[in-house]
């Protein structure tokens, strides 16, 4: 089954519940696998955060806005938007 048929809306969501699938696997990956591992450096450890730096301000004088955005991306978050785009891909 292709995507073709599939609207931007739902290829979204189910991308971002892939996503948010390998962030909970990551969480309970942390308390399974023992400290000073290989497999936990690798698997939980390894994570690449994007985003805006922690205490960003704009100062205007009159008003001071901050605001704080991160988007952390692991090698099991990865593994979970595979898993959903395999979902996306062969199953209706």
């Amino acid at each position: 089954m292709s995507t073709k048929n599939r609207s931007l809306k739902v290829i979204i969501f189910i991308t971002f519940c892939g996503c948010i699938l390998g962030s909970v696997l990551q969480r309970l990956f942390l308390y399974i696998i023992p400290n000073d591992t290989i497999v936990r450096r690798f698997f939980v450890d390894t994570t690449y955060v994007v985003g805006i730096p922690k205490g960003f301000e704009i100062d205007l004088g009159l008003l001071n806005a901050g605001f704080n955005f991160r988007f952390e991306v692991g090698v099991l978050s990865l593994f979970g938007i595979f898993m959903s785009w395999y979902f996306l891909r062969y199953f209706r």
